[in-house]
Parts: structure tokens; sequence; C-alpha cells
């Protein structure tokens, strides 16, 4: 609800812990928009969102809103808050003060030069994401107010109606093509910028695999695309091509274009094979793991991984007995999970013979739990603010009193000794009117344009 594509089919809470777990599992980072500006009546709502996000275990939060920003941190003082685009920040002052706000990470304007990417990344003391590829908007990103005018559709609240893409005057003279910066992956990985953006929004899955999958090659290899690879980003999507021209400097007309059409066999081709890799179910191997295994005729055997552990019986040899040799080839077919085995160590008492079926069945029963292991989210580090440090109070169901409670590091919550968002919304009380229609959203939650014309609102 308070991401910037509210018009997108989100995820249900279910769904997004579950992505989240997926994610983490994985050693994949799990960076999720709360970017769009929150009216008063929303912090209530808004605080929710970002309680539920906290517990589930994301990494962090993207924000626009400076009053959600202090109230987030002042919940929970140890949920990474990183400055969303929309925020607009494009200098190195304006970089240092989201720093001192508490940001651990700015995303920079998408019109910042190179110059000014590679003095904000070096001086700022904080770290910087810098957008790569996809859509441009004709003006700064969260300064836009088009949209709104014209059909009371604001880009800061997450609904732009993209009036920069329509013709006017016979031309489509707002319409600029999209951003692409894959010959310049080396140099910003080499300056230290932390995260490279690529949008994948509103887009189609296999277009964000598609292209992530060209950059991640390009940063792992350090090198600039191929024509090939140049040819591919263009035919998955493109207007009249791409520009760098607010990175290189070289602003004019040539950075203006409409949408490509490309033949739908050519696209179709890309997307097949992207939906090829996805469905032969072959995990990139992303996680590193430490294989202990041990077996005696008094414990018997014994598969440790990463701190879980798999135990099963052993019998005594009648011909053959098992070697390290061959456990060792069943403990390596790992494939289709995300591990690879950084380390293994082996030891098997003279004389057992275990078969191979039960080393295969010990292998993915300790891979599994490892997984799930892997997905629960980690525990709160405690609250850290001067007026939690005797008794905190837990974030309540909407924002109803509680009883405090003393700091319990053991679970990830969000906890602070003060509901500082209540002076917002103590004041307004919603009451139903008698023709209000039961569809209406606005009684309930307070994000609704229909607020107006259906509900009341007295002090």
């Amino acid at each position: 609800m308070f991401n910037a594509r509210r018009n997108a089919q989100g995820f249900s809470h279910d769904e997004m812990a579950d992505a989240i777990a997926y994610c983490r599992a994985r050693d994949v980072k799990t960076n999720i928009t709360l970017n769009i500006l929150a009216g008063d009546r929303e912090l209530e709502d808004a605080l929710e969102d970002a309680k539920f996000l906290y517990e589930a275990g994301a990494d962090a939060l993207i924000v626009q809103d400076l009053g959600l920003a202090r109230l987030i941190h002042a919940h929970a003082p140890d949920f990474a808050l990183h400055a969303s685009t929309q925020m607009t920040i494009h200098t190195l002052d304006a970089a240092k003060q989201a720093r001192d706000i508490g940001f651990s990470r700015v995303v920079l304007s998408r019109e910042c030069s190179r110059e000014e990417i590679k003095l904000i990344t070096e001086q700022a003391g904080v770290e910087t994401e810098v957008f790569v590829h996809g859509a441009l908007c004709m003006c700064y990103s969260g300064q836009c107010y088009l949209s709104a005018v014209i059909g009371q559709r604001s880009g800061n609240r997450g609904l732009c109606a993209q009036p920069c893409r329509l013709p006017y005057s016979g031309g489509y003279p707002l319409s600029l093509k999209d951003l692409m910066l894959a010959g310049h992956v080396a140099e910003l990985s080499d300056w230290g910028v932390s995260s490279l953006k690529i949008e994948g929004r509103m887009k189609r899955p296999e277009y964000a695999a598609i292209v992530t999958k060209v950059y991640s090659d390009l940063l792992r290899e350090h090198r600039r695309p191929t024509a090939e690879e140049r040819d591919i980003l263009r035919r998955v999507f493109s207007r009249d091509g791409f520009t760098d021209g607010y990175y290189t400097g070289k602003l004019g007309n040539s950075m203006f274009g409409t949408k490509t059409d490309v033949p739908m066999n050519e696209v179709k081709k890309l997307y097949d094979e992207a939906a090829h890799r996805f469905a032969e179910g072959k995990e990139a191997p992303l996680v590193p793991v430490s294989l202990c295994f041990t077996a005696r005729k008094d414990t018997g055997a014994v598969l440790s991984a990463d701190g879980v552990s798999v135990v099963m019986p052993v019998e005594q040899a009648q011909n053959r007995p098992t070697t390290p040799e061959m456990i060792e080839k069943s403990l390596r077919k790992i494939g289709g999970t995300p591990f690879y085995i950084e380390n293994m160590r082996i030891e098997v008492q003279d004389g057992l013979m275990i078969p191979a079926s039960v080393m295969n069945g010990m292998r993915r029963d300790a891979l599994d739990l490892l997984l799930a292991k892997r997905g629960v989210a980690p525990p709160a580090t405690g609250c850290t603010a001067t007026c939690c440090r005797a008794t905190t109070r837990p974030l309540p169901a909407r924002a109803s009193a509680a009883t405090p409670q003393p700091c319990a590091p053991r679970r990830r919550r969000m906890r602070c000794a003060s509901l500082v968002w209540r002076p917002f919304t103590s004041r307004l009380k919603l009451q139903r009117r008698p023709d209000c229609p039961p569809s209406c959203r606005a009684c309930s939650r307070t994000m609704s344009s229909r607020r107006s014309r259906c509900c009341s609102v007295k002090p």
C-alpha cells in the first residue's frame, strides 16, 4: 500500500513473509519499499506495515517520508533505513544529512552525473545505491507534480499516470529514453557503490530475470557489455534505444524517445529462455556450507551442516564396508539446492556399512533443515534508545495501550517506550455515516481518496 506502485498487485502478508524467508535462506537481501509520502492519519497503518516487515525479517526499508522514517527509527533503532530516490538526494551535503538522520544508505537521484556519484560515494560516509537501468522521469523523482495537477494522481502517492509519455502538439517532447549504464558498471564498482538498482516493478518477471542476468554477469566479470548483451537489453524493452546522458553530461534531444516495437518472435524467444531456466529448478550455488560426517558403532552416523545435525543408525558390514570416498560421493550430490560445499570432513570407523540411500537421505534432510533455519528472521539486537534502556512497550495492534515489558532481544519485535505517532491520530475520530458504502476502506484504513465523499472526520 505504501509504495510508489500502488496500482500494482502486491504481496499478501503471508506471501511477503515467505518471500523474505526464501531470500534470507539464500543470502539475498530484502529491501522493501515504503516510499511515498504518508498523511498524518496514515501513520498508524504505515507503522503497522513497518512492524510486520521488521518482525518478518526484512533487511531494510526504502523510505521517502522523513516523518515516517523518524517514527520507524524510534520504534526499531536496529532496522536499516534507505533513503529513497524520491527524496531527491543529489548532492554531497544531502547525503551527509541523510546519514546524520539515521539512514544507512542513500539511493541517489537518477539525474546525478558521473562526477557527483563518485564524490558522494567517496566522501559522504554512507552507502550509495545507483540506478543503472530503467525508466527516466522528465522531472527529478519526488519533485514532479504534473500527474497530480493534470489528473489528481500524485507520483508522491504512488499514483503517477505518466503524463510525460503522452503526445503533446503532435510529438512526445517529455518522453525520455530508458537509462542504461551497462558500460559503466565496472567503474561504479571501483568507486565503492554498494548497490546497482534496476527498475523491475510493473514489468514481467522474465524482463527482470533477463536484465538482471546481464548486469550480474558484467558486475561479476568486471567488464563492459558485448554487442550481443546490448542487443538483448534493447530487444527486451527500450524507447528508441537508451541514454546515459545525465551520467556522462551529454544532455540534449538525443535523450528523448518513445517505446520501441520489437517483433514478438524476438521477444518471445528471450522470454522463453528465461522461463526455461526458472522451470529447470536449478538454483545458483550462492551459500557456502561446511559438512562434517562421522560414523561410529556406538554413536551411529551423524551429519552436521552449519549447526544442524541428522543422526541415523549404522550396521556392521557383512561384505564390503563403507569407505570415506563412498560417503563423499553421496554428500557432494547437492545439485538443485542453493548450497555449495566449502569444507567437508569425514570420519568413519572401520567395518561399518551405511547404505547409499541412507546417506542420500541424511544429506537431503540436513540441507532442508539448514535451509529452514536460515530462513528464520534474525533476533533483534534489543532496543538501544535512551528511553528504552529500562523498560519498553511493544508496538501494539492499532496503537492501543500496552503494559510495559522489558527489552527482549531473543525475538525480533518493534519496541519503544512512547507511541510517538499518537499525537497525530488521537485528535481525530472516524465515524461511519449511514450512507457510507460497506466497500469503503477509508473507515477502517486511512489511505483512500473517498474519505471526503463518504466518511466524516470529527475532532
